[in-house]
């Protein structure tokens, strides 16, 4: 068994893909090679949600 994200996630798609993440069309999932790397890829989204609301201070 490998690590595999369901759900609404089409948005991400193609940072799931850089971080390996592989579309599984007959289950539709992705489907992730070990865990810390479906780890990283969702710490990526999260981190970058966080950089897109935090205000820059000049």
């Amino acid at each position: 068994m490998k690590p595999a994200l369901l759900g609404s996630v089409s948005g991400h798609s193609s940072v799931l893909a850089e971080f390996g993440g592989r579309f599984e069309q007959g289950e539709r999932v992705y489907l992730f090679a070990n865990w810390p790397t479906l780890e990283a890829a969702l710490q990526h989204i999260v981190d970058e949600r966080k950089r897109a609301r935090t205000p820059i201070l000049s």
